[in-house]
């Protein structure tokens, strides 16, 4: 999902000076939008919605509280 993201990015004027890499289970991407502005694009492991999730491997409940 992250190399197909990045790719269309590339091809819309983005520049990037490195390929999608992955630390400790996450895939990272920067990128600069054609204004040269950094922009990150992230992607957990296992569709972990956040760090809590991703370490834990526990799916929060997400929603009003009673």
């Amino acid at each position: 999902m992250l190399d197909g993201t990045h790719r269309r990015v590339t091809d819309a004027r983005c520049t990037a000076d490195q390929d999608p890499f992955e630390i400790g289970g996450v895939r990272m991407s920067f990128v600069n939008n054609p204004d040269g502005m950094p922009v990150q694009f992230i992607e957990r492991p296992h569709g972990a919605r956040g760090t809590y999730e991703m370490r834990r491997g526990v799916r929060l409940q997400m929603g009003t509280a009673r």
